[in-house]
């Protein structure tokens, strides 16, 4: 199972082990909330003051 959340301008990630990543959406400019999509191996990130949904694949 694949987690993650978002920032203001990106996708984070949290390890079991207390790692924090974050990756840079290009032109994100208030990411609000992401579900992850299995079939795809991403996230559909919902970008609130662009009003449009935004692919993030999931980084290796």
């Amino acid at each position: 199972m694949h987690s993650g959340f978002p920032t203001s301008t990106g996708v984070g990630r949290i390890t079991t082990a207390g790692v924090i990543t974050v990756w840079p959406l290009p032109e994100a400019r208030e990411l609000t909330a992401l579900v992850y999509d299995p079939r795809h191996h991403g996230f559909v990130v919902a970008d609130a003051k662009a009003a449009v949904l935004r692919w993030f694949p999931t980084p290796a």
